[in-house]
């Protein structure tokens, strides 16, 4: 079986994976993520996700790639990872009080053959009236700063979050449903792995 490659060195992706029992190894994709210019949310963290598959294909071109990106979307702007404090801080107030989409691409690539699955799953969440004060102690924490949106939904979930409907994995930023599915598609003897 070719040997899979998972192209994050996102600590909750990572653990994502752990949970299909598929054996993959985790690796910085090395990819140049773009800033988002205003096109279509879902376009955007799409093409990220097949970038950051392709990156990584170039150097483990004989595995099976799993990427994955994630975005905050509001009202057709898309939240990335805040630049700063004060960057944090402003994608907290925004989201205060309102509905938002997490979008999550994924990318299973196998760069022998060309093939690749890709997708965007979407989470609705919204946040409760936040204050000031919770907004700012969050901050401090810095648990959401290398997060998109400034947060980490398995943080906040029973302080700043009213509703979600939607995966878990995909507001983890790894839609892993999809993820096994597409796998299989490309290596069925994998299947072996996911039996208890």
């Amino acid at each position: 079986m070719k040997p899979i490659i998972l192209a994050s060195a996102s600590a909750r992706r990572i653990e994502l994976m752990k949970l299909t029992n598929l054996p993959f190894t985790p690796v910085d994709s090395g990819f140049d993520e773009q800033p988002f210019h205003g096109e279509n949310p879902e376009t955007y963290v799409e093409t990220q996700t097949i970038g950051k598959a392709n990156e990584a294909g170039k150097h483990y071109p004989h595995a099976i790639i799993v990427a994955g990106d994630a975005g905050v979307e509001l009202d057709g702007k898309v939240f990335g990872k805040p630049k700063d404090r004060t960057d944090a801080i402003r994608m907290l107030k925004l989201l205060s009080g309102k509905t938002h989409r997490i979008l999550s691409g994924f990318a299973v690539y196998e760069p022998e053959k060309h093939i690749m699955y890709h997708g965007v799953d979407i989470v609705s969440v919204t946040f409760k009236k936040l204050t000031e004060t919770e907004i700012v102690r969050y901050v401090a924490t810095k648990d959401g700063m290398d997060k998109a949106g400034a947060y980490g939904i398995q943080t906040i979930r029973k302080r700043f979050v009213a509703a979600m409907h939607g995966s878990w994995s995909t507001a983890l930023g790894l839609p892993i449903h999809f993820v096994i599915q597409n796998v299989l598609l490309i290596e069925p003897e994998y299947g072996s792995c996911l039996k208890p």
